[in-house]
């Protein structure tokens, strides 16, 4: 796998096909992006913490889903996603740089509130890509992510993400919009957030003491 993130560190090893298939379709999948010790240190924060009703209205009327508002589970993953080996990786994999920053939240999918998002393309913020991990230990249906093209509004990319610790990397481009599907069994959990350039999270952090 190119790029892991574990408990000890970031791994990534180059791999032209995966910048090839990248640049050719603007997303790549990379399985177990979050290592299984990480994904146990999860499920204890998890159990524990609150998901709260968020409506996007930026996004659209009918966009909503569950959120964890702060809280050791989302902030582990936010720390261990600003490894300078992972957005080196993500500069290398994608070709958007420089990437200084990521930031990311827990959210969750139900099948009977109507939880989805509708298109949209998220380039604000210097946000140049998106990454999402599927968390959930069981499995659920629908809660796809489908990528379109703007202007035609011909679907590029329809991508499931069944797989526990699985991620999908995709690009943000205004010529580009994306959505996520209703969940139509089960519950999906996943963690989501942009790669993005400007000031680097350990400065905005240190300015803010």
């Amino acid at each position: 796998m190119p790029l892991q993130i574990a408990l000890g560190a970031a791994r990534y090893t180059a791999d032209p096909d995966e910048r090839a298939r990248f640049q050719k379709q603007h997303w790549t999948r990379l399985p177990g992006f979050f290592d299984e010790a990480v994904l146990h240190r999860l499920d204890g924060a998890l159990s524990a913490a609150a998901f709260t009703e968020i409506r996007h209205e930026h996004v659209g009327a009918d966009s909503s889903d569950l959120r964890v508002i702060g809280g050791p589970a989302s902030e582990l993953l936010v720390l261990l996603c600003n490894d300078p080996v992972v957005l080196r990786a993500i500069e290398d994999v994608t070709g958007c740089g420089p990437v200084t920053r990521f930031n990311g939240s827990i959210y969750r999918m139900l099948p009977d509130r109507n939880h989805q998002q509708a298109w949209h393309d998220d380039v604000i913020d210097g946000r140049c890509v998106t990454l999402t991990v599927n968390l959930g230990a069981a499995e659920y249906g629908g809660g796809a992510l489908e990528i379109r093209d703007r202007d035609s509004r011909h679907t590029i990319a329809h991508i499931p993400n069944p797989a526990r610790g699985d991620g999908v990397l995709f690009r943000l481009d205004p010529t580009l919009e994306h959505r996520v599907l209703p969940v139509t069994s089960g519950v999906k959990t996943a963690f989501a957030g942009w790669f993005r350039r400007g000031t680097p999270l350990r400065d905005e952090l240190r300015g803010a003491v």
